[in-house]
């Protein structure tokens, strides 16, 4: 970007582009909601092969995803995903280190680059799984710092979160090898045994989805009360929730028409998120056309397997063809 003074930065945050946007009679908002678009699409494509890695390793999951604007540097995101492993009793509330952690896992911020060509149309470019953090000059330290501050305010990272987890798994571990072992005919009954109930069954998962709904119920308060710079593009919040949105912009912001849009929008990434999974799962899916290059047996014998010891048979069967076969000649002659 050339110009004068805070615009003779070759790197502009936020505001400086909103200023210079605006500047040039265009809408910022408009600019914002198509690259918010762009990247809720781009995760939206990846989120199912995200999914299958994350429950490689997980027991559920579940996204949602933000993205920085008017404080400055690269559009990112912060994806997680929410699981609780349920043993099957009753829910309780949820513990404040679940609370804490949010049922999350693991998180990323993304780098985005994206081209606005001469119409404000955002064009993607690629996206940076490890974007870099260095710093070249204080607009990269204001910048910067203020996203690791903010994510880790968001993520709600605290230093107690994580001695009181390992506190908690010694004592699932040591109350597993001192509990005693079931007593024959007690009347227990595992789950998927014959006797086993399906009412039972279907009680103890909605019990697990009742507290994994409460972990990221509030995981999701905590997040729009410490958003920080950041800003919840998916699922769609309310205009006023909105970081920065002023009570006047709310309130255009909620006009019926506004409001379809809105509906309208969430309804499509919804159904993006459903092909992209419906792709995902026929990908994984052997295609009947491709034939396996291993052959069977049966391929290599023409059909007929061949097992061990069946040679000296069929030698034997060829035999004894052969000399029947002369010994009717012997007859005829």
């Amino acid at each position: 970007a050339a110009g004068s003074g805070a615009e003779a930065a070759i790197k502009w945050s936020f505001s400086q582009l909103r200023q210079h946007v605006e500047s040039q009679g265009h809408s910022w908002p408009v600019l914002w909601s198509s690259i918010s678009q762009l990247v809720v699409k781009s995760l939206a494509a990846a989120t199912p092969h995200l999914a299958a890695t994350y429950r490689t390793t997980v027991v559920s999951s579940g996204s949602t995803a933000t993205a920085s604007r008017s404080s400055g540097g690269a559009p990112g995101s912060s994806s997680c995903s929410s699981s609780q492993a349920g043993s099957g009793a009753a829910p309780s509330a949820p513990s404040s280190a679940a609370v804490a952690a949010g049922g999350c896992r693991c998180f990323e911020v993304l780098g985005y680059d994206v081209l606005i060509d001469a119409e404000l149309k955002p064009w993607l470019l690629e996206v940076n799984h490890s974007p870099s953090f260095n710093i070249d000059s204080p607009l990269d330290r204001s910048i910067k710092e203020a996203l690791i501050a903010d994510t880790v305010r968001l993520l709600r990272i605290e230093p107690g979160s994580l001695a009181a987890a390992k506190q908690a798994a010694r004592k699932a571990t040591q109350a597993r090898l001192l509990a005693p072992p079931p007593a024959r005919g007690s009347g227990s009954i595992s789950p998927g045994s014959p006797g086993s109930s399906g009412c039972c069954l279907a009680g103890v998962k909605a019990a697990q989805q009742a507290h994994r709904d409460a972990v990221i119920a509030a995981r999701d308060k905590w997040q729009d009360k410490h958003l920080g710079k950041f800003e919840r593009i998916f699922p769609m919040p309310m205009p006023s929730q909105q970081a920065g949105t002023s009570k006047a912009e709310a309130a255009a912001a909620t006009s019926p028409a506004k409001l379809a849009e809105l509906e309208q929008l969430q309804l499509s990434y919804e159904q993006l998120l459903a092909v992209s999974q419906q792709l995902y799962n026929q990908q994984q899916q052997p295609s009947p056309a491709c034939k396996s290059p291993v052959r069977s047996k049966g391929q290599l014998f023409g059909g007929q397997q061949q097992v061990p010891g069946s040679g000296k048979q069929q030698q034997q069967q060829q035999q004894q063809q052969q000399q029947q076969q002369q010994q009717q000649q012997q007859q005829q002659q």
